[in-house]
């Protein structure tokens, strides 16, 4: 069987497996022992990779976790070339790109970094939540060959992943303002009062006040961390963090260990663009990592929205500037932040009224003018069939042309 040679590989026997991996398994028997290999293959990929891997996504979508697992550890063992050949003789992909893969992923491969992990996140009572389990978020898998592989997360706050179809994050500056301070207040209160999940990255400023402003009227709040779970950052918010993990979730596709990095900060921001169903920016600067998450958000073709401010204030600058370019709507009262949510609500229930190719294509459009290749990649579809939706798309007044470029008429579906 499979999974026994990739276990004899890496020297863990079924029950250490059970033991091990079975309390991180919120919705898989122990006894489901294919499973088992499954997911603890996923927590070890996530220690050879770094958040957003296309490659590594597109190979556990075609091969599996424990295949590609299984292929590593062949090539660790100095087997390189066949273990290389083994994965491409399944897929599309290069053998210069998977070359190029097993170089990044290798230097990290040590099978006793595999059990720590494991038994770190034991240890600090995290489950591992994978695509086929009940609470994994659904709108990541609108990120595509992007999305996580799995989300880490405390035990005890794993059932509200699947609160997040109900969700708006609410982001902005480290540097808040008091003005910053009483919008992001009256916004999340108003949003508990609808009971919306408010989601956010738990760093100082916007982030800790829409945590805490959420938290005090007793609302369910949602805090994605850019570092592995047993190194919450920024540590002045620790107190602020627990209390997340005891009433809401703090959410990581990083595993324990792994510190947070300026390029894991950026990921993480296209985790909170894409979990909400709406990204509302209170005060940004011109260049931040509200501005990142907002065109995340864009791309993904979520709704945006940013919050007017002094023309004189810094602070505000990237909220202008989004606006100006047409990339958020502005917001200046909670009606309007629930105006921009039902939106989307009121957009995705009136999805049956095109054919599902038409949608695909019409989503991958996003707010911003995209060309016919990069529309083909993001709603996964051929080029000739992306050609021919959008020609249909285009009669019906929801697509136009413009410079090489298609772009959303304006027109709702």
């Amino acid at each position: 069987m499979h999974s026994e040679g990739l276990l004899r590989a890496l020297d863990v026997s079924e029950n250490r497996l059970k033991e091990l991996v079975g309390p991180l398994s919120p919705e898989v028997e122990q006894a489901q022992i294919e499973k088992l290999v499954e997911r603890f293959s996923l927590i070890c990929l996530s220690t050879l990779v770094e958040p957003g891997d296309r490659v590594a996504k597109e190979l556990v979508a075609i091969v599996g976790a424990s295949q590609l697992l299984t292929a590593l550890a062949k090539a660790a063992s100095t087997n390189e070339g066949l273990a290389i050949e083994v994965v491409e003789a399944q897929t599309d992909t290069s053998r210069r790109e998977l070359g190029l893969a097993f170089d990044r992923w290798l230097p990290r491969f040590k099978i006793k970094n595999f059990r720590q992990s494991l038994e770190v996140l034991e240890r600090l009572e995290c489950v591992a939540v994978t695509e086929g389990d009940l609470s994994w978020p659904k709108r990541l898998f609108d990120l595509g060959v992007h999305a996580p592989l799995l989300l880490y997360t405390f035990r005890k706050g794993a059932h509200r992943l699947g609160r997040t179809d109900k969700s708006v994050a609410v982001v902005g500056s480290r540097a808040i303002s008091p003005y910053g301070r009483w919008v992001t207040k009256e916004f999340c209160e108003h949003l508990v009062r609808h009971d919306i999940v408010v989601v956010s990255g738990g760093a100082f400023g916007v982030d800790a006040a829409a945590h805490q402003s959420t938290l005090s009227v007793g609302g369910e709040t949602l805090a994605i961390m850019a570092g592995g779970l047993d190194q919450l950052y920024p540590r002045g918010n620790l107190s602020l963090l627990h209390e997340i993990r005891n009433r809401g979730a703090l959410i990581s596709e990083v595993p324990p260990g792994f510190a947070p990095t300026k390029w894991r900060f950026l990921q993480r921001n296209r985790l909170i663009a894409a979990i909400s169903k709406a990204t509302v920016v209170v005060e940004a600067g011109f260049r931040s990592g509200s501005i990142n998450t907002a065109n995340h958000a864009n791309q993904l073709g979520r709704e945006v929205g940013a919050v007017p401010g002094p023309i004189s204030s810094v602070s505000s600058s990237g909220c202008h500037k989004l606006i100006r370019e047409g990339k958020a709507q502005l917001v200046s009262s909670s009606e309007e932040l629930l105006s921009l949510v039902a939106g989307k609500e009121n957009f995705e229930d009136s999805f049956v009224r095109i054919p599902d190719e038409q949608l695909r294509v019409f989503d991958a459009l996003g707010l911003r003018g995209q060309t016919e290749e990069s529309i083909s990649v993001r709603s996964g579809m051929s080029l000739i069939q992306c050609q021919m939706a959008l020609s249909i798309l285009e009669l019906e007044g929801l697509a136009e042309r413009k410079n090489q470029k298609w772009f959303r008429s304006g027109r709702n579906l």
